[in-house]
């Protein structure tokens, strides 16, 4: 079995608690856990405010040990994760490819396809070198300007489907059509489950949401609320 879940956005001082209840759960059916991006909020905040943070504390002693799967995203690139010198049992990547049941099924954030061209690629390049060579006065400025994810989230996040989830989502449904594969995608903090017919096999399109809302992916299906807590 696996657990999927994405964009916690932790600031520096504690994981979700809806977060360690995701992990509790996952270990206690021994399943595989997959966090799909957006799990820090290192982009804003920098790396040394993460260093030897509640955040990462928290994470390292609810998994005790347990192994996950940390695939970055656009608020917590690899470059950046790489520099929290995090626990071996914790395994980072950009994206995971595995096996289960004979299908292939991709875990990667999101953030890669969906229209966004140029400014997409613009955008991670800017905000990741403000975080790393300027972090106190990126942080200033994400606070001025409101764009601290974590804080935004706090309450849930329940938007419309918007324009732009649907192009990532379209991107993504795309990709699954053209490489046969099933992919779990976090990024646009919606949930969202779609099967594709391709050359007599299903492959399905799975968004893990917003773990603010208590949702995320167990393989096959989507958990939407704060029921499964």
């Amino acid at each position: 079995m696996i657990f999927s879940s994405s964009d916690w956005h932790s600031p520096p001082d504690g994981l979700p608690q809806k977060v360690k209840e995701w992990i509790r759960s996952g270990k206690e059916l021994n399943s595989k856990l997959i966090v799909v991006g957006d799990a820090f909020d290192l982009v804003i905040y920098g790396v040394d405010k993460y260093r030897n943070s509640i955040a990462v504390n928290d994470l390292i002693e609810c998994l005790d040990g347990y192994n996950l799967d940390f695939i970055c995203g656009n608020h917590d690139s690899i470059k950046l994760v790489n520099k929290l010198s995090l626990p071996n049992n914790i395994h980072v990547s950009k994206q995971l490819d595995i096996d289960f049941n004979g299908v292939t099924w991709h875990f990667e954030h999101g953030h890669r396809l969906g229209g966004w061209g140029t400014v997409g690629k613009i955008i991670p390049t800017f905000t990741n070198f403000m975080a790393e060579y300027f972090p106190k006065l990126w942080y200033l400025i994400c606070k001025k300007m409101g764009w601290l994810a974590s804080s935004l989230k706090s309450n849930g996040e329940r938007e419309k489907y918007s324009k732009l989830v649907g192009l990532v989502h379209s991107a993504y449904l795309e990709y699954i059509e053209k490489n046969k594969v099933n992919c779990v995608i976090g990024h646009t903090h919606r949930t969202f489950a779609s099967d594709v017919w391709t050359n007599s096999h299903k492959f399905t399109l799975l968004d893990c949401g917003n773990i603010g809302d208590g949702s995320y992916c167990l393989i096959g299906k989507v958990y939407q609320g704060i029921d499964w807590l």
